[in-house]
């Protein structure tokens, strides 16, 4: 890992340049490094969060026009939350909460889970 001063000619830089090697800030300090490649690890854990989020995503896109004002209209008070995140926070609290029970009764015991 390397300091650098003007980093690519400029006053800062971030990202990664031709997948070789990667810039940026750590503090107020800038920093190159050789570029490593995300690795796609799919653990059982992250395949079940993103089942929900499929399948919460699905139920949005199904919901009628009126239900979705009423999410919006609920997400009003909430500051910064629009009404898709408000659906969408319930929809994988409840489906979280569903695998639980139904993993509870069949497979697991309640340590698992927590």
């Amino acid at each position: 890992m390397a300091t650098v001063k003007c980093p690519l000619l400029s006053l800062t830089a971030q990202g990664d340049y031709a997948k070789i090697i990667t810039y940026r800030r750590v503090g107020i300090t800038n920093v190159v490094s050789e570029y490593s490649a995300p690795t796609d690890r799919k653990s059982s854990a992250q395949s079940v969060h993103r089942t929900g989020m499929r399948d919460a995503r699905e139920a949005w896109r199904d919901l009628s026009l009126s239900e979705k004002e009423t999410w919006r209209e609920k997400a009003i008070g909430i500051p910064g939350t629009s009404g898709y995140n408000l659906f969408i926070k319930y929809f994988i609290e409840s489906y979280l909460d569903s695998l639980k029970v139904f993993f509870n009764k069949h497979l697991f015991n309640e340590v698992y889970f927590n």
